[in-house]
């Protein structure tokens, strides 16, 4: 396969984007393109959250991105959670819950789309207790205290979310809907009597989605 892919790529100008990789790849193996100077016209850009994985794969140039600014966030963040938090009475709260988010993109982003179509003041004073309060468990690895911070977006989910999601986490990536949906009929996981198969796998599509 990596063979296949190389000579799709080869004598072209291809820029190969891996994004968000935990550990030093073999990209000979992977996709058939050698790491060093040889790989012809090709370039290969890498994300990471530990530039000790870049050093260790030979990588050069490695710059870091740092945290966005008090502005940049706050941009991002109400484009994220639309006119919702232009009320007199959501601005300030939405400032604060923004704050909380530490200037990062993942976090910004998460926490707006979990908050987008929230319009009442107690949805997102509890937002703002959750992100406040302390990791009930110790997190290990990077960015420890930002995924406390996500975990808000479950929690907010209704229990037949959270239990397709918690499904799913089980499933094989190449899994149909066709598959999962029979093993959901069987546990009996969505909500609501007396559906009709078609409409059981209606619910199981928008949830999906």
């Amino acid at each position: 396969m990596a063979n296949k892919i190389y000579s799709r790529m080869e004598n072209k100008n291809i820029l190969l984007i891996l994004d968000n990789i935990w550990k030093p790849v073999e990209l000979d193996k992977m996709v058939g393109i050698p790491c060093g100077a040889d790989r012809g016209r090709n370039k290969l850009l890498f994300t990471t959250r530990n530039v000790d994985v870049l050093e260790r794969m030979g990588s050069t140039n490695n710059f870091g991105m740092g945290f966005l600014n008090d502005d940049e966030a706050w941009t991002l963040f109400t484009k994220m959670t639309g006119d919702v938090i232009q009320t007199r009475e959501l601005y300030s709260l939405s400032n604060e819950v923004c704050k909380e988010c530490g200037g990062l993109p993942i976090v910004i982003c998460t926490i707006a789309k979990t908050l987008k179509n929230k319009s009442h003041p107690s949805d997102w004073k509890v937002a703002l207790q959750e992100l406040r309060a302390p990791a009930p468990t110790k997190f290990t690895g990077f960015l420890e205290e930002e995924y406390t911070k996500i975990a808000l977006s479950y929690k907010c989910l209704r229990d037949e979310l959270k239990k397709i999601f918690l499904f799913s986490s089980l499933l094989e990536n190449n899994t149909s809907i066709s598959d999962m949906f029979k093993h959901i009929v069987c546990l009996d996981i969505l909500e609501g009597v007396n559906l009709t198969m078609e409409e059981a796998r209606d619910r199981l599509d928008k949830l999906v989605q």
